[in-house]
């Protein structure tokens, strides 16, 4: 009898254990007390993705800058851009103005204006899912993916939004066209184009006015001319 009363013992510790376990289960999932992930990392950044696209397409000199600020609207800073009412509606990018203004095919609305090129499609997308994610002001970057850049899908979109809206065609005092691959590879290899975009002191700085290229957007053309300029 001693040992079926400690098979018997055992037995019943083990299923009070598994009761408790279950209950226990039950209990998390009811209440909503189980584990929780931290919701996903979006690859967008104000920082990166959002400002300089607005600082280039938006506040150049004689749109909304500093010294212009046309229509009574500057741009030149995130409370500009955060503060104007109905401009940016976090998490609400189809009533914000901004995604109006980027995505309309008017020409007396579309911003940039002719004869600047309007922003490419990522930088659209990214510009509403920086809204749809909350609008946050947050200043993180993420790697450039140095090896695989190339032209057509990521150098084009920066040279449509900082130079070929004077650079398209050749006008009295244009300077060299950038409108094909051919040409900005040529500009780069016998010109200035790089130290130009760097605001170099000794050269004309470019894109003219207050506007340059970005850290990153610099950082991303200097890897692809060191990586061979990828057509």
């Amino acid at each position: 009898m001693l040992f079926e009363d400690t098979i018997r013992a055992n037995f019943e510790t083990e299923m009070s254990l598994i009761q408790r376990t279950i209950l226990l289960a039950l209990c998390l999932t009811h209440f909503g007390c189980t584990e929780t992930t931290a919701p996903p990392t979006s690859t967008v950044s104000f920082s990166v993705d959002v400002m300089p696209r607005i600082d280039a397409g938006c506040a150049k000199s004689g749109c909304h800058d500093d010294e212009t600020h046309a229509g009574d609207v500057r741009l030149t800073t995130v409370e500009d851009v955060t503060g104007i009412p109905g401009f940016v509606i976090p998490r609400n990018a189809a009533q914000s103005r901004l995604i109006h203004v980027i995505t309309s095919t008017s020409a007396s609305v579309r911003m940039p204006p002719p004869p600047w090129q309007p922003l490419d499609s990522t930088m659209i997308k990214n510009v509403i899912t920086w809204i749809e994610e909350g609008a946050s002001r947050t200043t993180s970057t993420y790697p450039i993916d140095t090896i695989s850049v190339r032209y057509e899908h990521r150098i084009k979109p920066l040279i449509d939004l900082y130079c070929i809206g004077c650079h398209k065609r050749q006008v009295s005092g244009s300077g060299p066209i950038l409108s094909t691959y051919a040409r900005v590879v040529d500009e780069i290899r016998n010109g200035h184009f790089l130290q130009t975009i760097q605001h170099i002191p000794g050269y004309v700085p470019m894109p003219p006015g207050r506007t340059r290229v970005s850290d990153r957007d610099l950082d991303l053309i200097k890897s692809w001319v060191a990586h061979g300029l990828k057509e």
